[in-house]
């Protein structure tokens, strides 16, 4: 099967901002606040379709139960009934809350036909001032978390990073976190969209009201004995040749996520699925039987399919090519 680009779904949030119109060409009003743009997605709130090709205006649920045992290698995954990854990018013009996401056996069970969600970002621009949120000091309390939470003061118990460009971050569930305002994100995760907010900043929604904290529900799924998170160490993936240089950024029970630098024309296996996103430059995307080829520019996500023919990134811009590449994770090592 071809390399599948899909249509991008663009939503509002109130902690949202025009980076994603200005920098990436998502489609967008002016005025709107844009968080987030769900690049690839089987979840209910938003079925990714296929935006072009002959099978344009195909949803991606639909593919994933025609192929799924082709695709996943996992057999337990394999049998979900949505594809089970989630593909965005978050442009925070403001804060967002202060959150927790369960994990699947609380997902299951607090929230029927839902799936946990563990996640990770890949920091694509941020300000001298951003700061990303991700977990809490060491030695705090439920009893002073809640008083802190009460006062308004949260964020003085929190682990607090100062991102830089190409940082990655792996956020499990249970984690507490947070983004500041000033950060652009590639985020992958597990396909779900339960958020359960512990401080949202004492604001107000775009009616007029505080947005709804879920305080109770959020401590009830808090991973106490979890560290607080710190940016990933990239190691060099072995096999690498001129031109090319391929680091793994970060591997988990649900995905793995690579960062690619291409200055020559380069085949790569299409033994697995793969979601790419086209971090920096653009290049031309070719299956090796010449019966796919697209042009790729930065702020762009694909999806390959596994297939028997490889696939060829060629670089169209002076500077080379800079991609990013999420594959399923190995849940046999947890």
């Amino acid at each position: 099967m071809s390399p599948l680009v899909l249509e991008p779904f663009l939503r509002p949030q109130v902690w949202g901002g025009a980076r994603l119109r200005q920098d990436f060409g998502k489609h967008a009003p002016a005025e709107a606040k844009i968080g987030e743009s769900w690049e690839i997605s089987g979840h209910p709130l938003h079925v990714s379709r296929v935006a072009e090709g002959p099978l344009a205006g195909v949803s991606l649920n639909d593919l994933w139960l025609q192929h799924r045992h082709e695709w996943c290698p996992d057999a337990a995954l394999a049998a979900a009934l949505r594809f089970p990854l989630l593909a965005k990018l978050l442009d925070c013009g403001a804060a967002s809350s202060l959150q927790i996401h369960p994990n699947n056996e609380q997902a299951t069970r607090l929230f029927p036909g839902e799936t946990g969600k563990t996640e990770a970002w890949y920091v694509l621009d941020a300000a001298p001032d951003s700061r990303l949120y991700t977990g809490l000091l060491p030695g705090v309390t439920e009893t002073e978390l809640r008083g802190r939470l009460a006062e308004g003061t949260v964020v003085d118990i929190l682990h607090a990073v100062a991102p830089r460009i190409g940082d990655a971050f792996l956020i499990p569930a249970g984690v507490p976190h947070a983004i500041s305002a000033g950060l652009v994100l590639f985020e992958i995760e597990q396909c779900s969209d339960i958020t359960l907010r512990l401080f949202d900043w004492n604001r107000v929604g775009n009616d007029g009201r505080p947005r709804q904290l879920h305080v109770d529900e959020a401590l009830r799924c808090l991973d106490w004995q979890h560290p607080a998170v710190t940016r990933a160490t990239p190691r060099d993936l072995p096999g690498g040749v001129a031109g090319v240089h391929s680091e793994r950024l970060l591997a988990g029970e649900w995905f793995v996520m690579d960062r690619i630098t291409v200055t020559i024309a380069w085949t790569t296996p299409a033994d697995s699925l793969a979601i790419w996103f086209v971090v920096n430059g653009s290049g031309l995307l070719e299956t090796t039987d010449h019966k796919g080829s697209r042009l790729c520019q930065r702020g762009q996500t694909v999806l390959t399919p596994p297939d028997s023919h490889s696939l060829q990134w060629s670089p169209q811009s002076v500077t080379g090519l800079e991609l990013l590449r999420c594959s399923w994770g190995d849940r046999s090592q947890t």
